[in-house]
């Protein structure tokens, strides 16, 4: 057999391997109304600690959404916001803020929080397609390709971080091309996230 059918041959094989291990994906769901309310405690229990005001015998206020916004009006909503509580807001280099600023920073932080689906943060259903991808996918793909990949986690402890979990990923789990040229050739071959991940 010639060199190049060999080649085809090889080729074949590890796409017939890729079919045969695996069904198609089921898309995914966005983040549920309570994933997106279990992000915002854990960033609000970050932004209070911030503010240093428990220091000051500052009890914490106890907020409601108004609404979840996006980085594009971040800035604007919360200058907005925070004119509303009676506070100027001021350049980020001041080298001292007072304690009326950060309380109105927490509050509007509160009020207005960013909607962690249009920041990357995917929910359960999300982390479920994702690990398939990785495991039927992406890990095949990049050790066919001569990039061994540790040991992906167990799903369940995969699935089990919650949606302010750091997830593992295959492409953290390999020793990279060193050349840049390798590196983008190899993310063109195999990907790094299945379409789809992120509902409309």
């Amino acid at each position: 057999m010639s060199r190049r059918n060999c080649i085809m041959a090889a080729a074949l094989l590890a796409l017939v391997s890729l079919a045969g291990c695996s069904t198609p994906l089921e898309k995914p769901t966005g983040l549920t109304d309570a994933e997106k309310s279990e992000y915002r405690d854990v960033q609000l229990e970050r932004a209070w600690n911030e503010t240093g005001l428990t220091a000051y015998s500052v009890e914490r206020p106890t907020i409601q959404v108004q609404r979840y916004i996006g980085t594009d009006e971040y800035n604007q909503v919360m200058d907005d916001c925070i004119r509303m509580q009676n506070v100027d807001p001021i350049d980020a280099g001041e080298m001292s803020v007072p304690l009326e600023m950060n309380l109105a920073w927490y509050t509007c932080t509160a009020l207005f929080p960013l909607d962690p689906s249009r920041i990357g943060v995917i929910g359960a259903s999300q982390r479920e397609y994702l690990y398939d991808y990785y495991v039927r996918w992406l890990v095949p793909c990049l050790e066919s390709a001569g990039y061994p990949v540790s040991d992906a986690p167990p799903r369940k402890v995969f699935l089990g971080g919650g949606p302010s979990a750091n997830a593992w990923t295959p492409w953290g789990a390999i020793d990279l091309p060193v050349r840049d040229a390798d590196q983008i050739a190899l993310g063109d071959r195999c990907g790094y996230a299945p379409a789809g991940l992120y509902a409309d």
